[in-house]
């Protein structure tokens, strides 16, 4: 029973981070004693399961977006999906959430890519698989070369742009960047 309420708890911090985040639109809004005023705990339990604000937030708009992801994934097994327009239209997707929350976007790319588990590519791997036809390790290679383009690509979008000439900010660029990332990869 106790597990099941420290589960709970931490559950209703991460919903609350994020329902939270999405209000204020602006991490350095929101502030710990909010998110525990909203999820009905006291703010030691925030701090006894997450090292930082930065790292549950983080965590919170990462649950979000395997979410959104999983609904893409589901399609990716459907022979009437056309591969490529359902990974084009997962990644744009995933793409401008993340553009809604740069700075944390930012910090999981970052995370990914220098300190933890490389996970991302693993959401697009179906995909890659119908596209391609490759086998799981070659796969995952195309799959992880397509994930770490984009995540370069947030984390430095200043030296991106004048390197490609993709301007990854702007809506339209970030689009047709994502298209020729899936073609020249894939």
């Amino acid at each position: 029973m106790k597990n099941e309420k420290k589960l709970d708890a931490r559950t209703r911090i991460l919903e609350s981070a994020w329902n939270i985040l999405q209000e204020k639109k602006d991490p350095n809004a929101v502030t710990v004693r909010d998110i525990a005023a909203r999820a009905e705990v006291g703010i030691g339990l925030i701090n006894y399961h997450f090292e930082s604000k930065d790292k549950m937030l983080m965590e919170a708009s990462g649950n979000a977006m395997k979410m959104a992801a999983a609904v893409w994934q589901d399609l990716a097994d459907n022979e009437e999906t056309d591969p490529k327009e359902g990974l084009f239209q997962m990644l744009t997707q995933l793409s401008d959430m993340g553009s809604d929350y740069e700075y944390l976007i930012k910090m999981a790319a970052r995370s990914e890519l220098l300190e933890g588990e490389v996970s991302t590519p693993l959401f697009i791997l179906p995909y890659v698989k119908r596209i391609t036809g490759l086998e799981d390790t070659e796969a995952r290679l195309a799959a992880f070369a397509l994930i770490a383009a984009i995540q370069s690509a947030v984390l430095r979008t200043d030296v991106f742009e004048g390197y490609s000439g993709y301007n990854i900010q702007d809506k339209k660029e970030r689009d047709k960047m994502i298209a020729k990332l899936i073609e020249v990869c894939l």
